[in-house]
């Protein structure tokens, strides 16, 4: 008799592949991890994204404040002051520490004035200067021939957000 016959369906014998299954499930797992921290990422960035606007925002929020606040009180108590003297400050002294603000002049309130240190305002703090407007044809920041000013305002948040 001879050797038993084998059957068509039987593999033959080949390479051991016990291996392959336990590499393909790390393989996946790693896959797997990559997309959770891309999407954590993803996530973080969006969230810091979210708060800088935010922050953004309040800080234009509090410069337009010192526009509205400056406005008000050089609408009301400056309409017949010369502007050089605004752009000299209340002692009309070029050089000194009053020069483009608020302060120091007869008859404002220190709840007008907007000191240099600033003022504070809805968790933040604005500041405002006023200056000769650049399109001033005499070329001296001293002094105004045009009738015209610059009022420059930065607006600070706590977090140190700036517009």
């Amino acid at each position: 008799m001879g050797s038993p016959a084998q059957s068509l369906l039987a593999s033959p014998p080949g390479p051991n592949r016990r291996g392959v299954a336990l590499l393909s499930g790390i393989l996946a797992l790693v896959a797997v991890g990559v997309l959770v921290a891309g999407v954590f990422v993803i996530s973080d960035l969006d969230a810091k994204s979210v708060k800088n606007r935010e922050a953004s925002s309040r800080a234009m929020h509090i410069t337009e404040a010192g526009v509205a606040h400056a406005l008000g009180v050089l609408r009301s108590q400056f309409k017949a002051t010369p502007m050089t003297q605004l752009i000299r400050g209340a002692d009309w002294t070029w050089g000194t520490a009053d020069d483009g603000l608020l302060v120091g002049y007869s008859g404002l309130t220190s709840a007008d004035e907007i000191p240099a240190a600033g003022r504070a305002f809805d968790g933040g703090t604005y500041f405002v200067k006023l200056k000769d407007d650049p399109a001033d044809a005499d070329g001296d920041g001293t002094a105004d021939s045009n009738n015209r000013l610059l009022l420059e305002c930065r607006g600070v948040t706590a977090d140190g957000a700036t517009a």
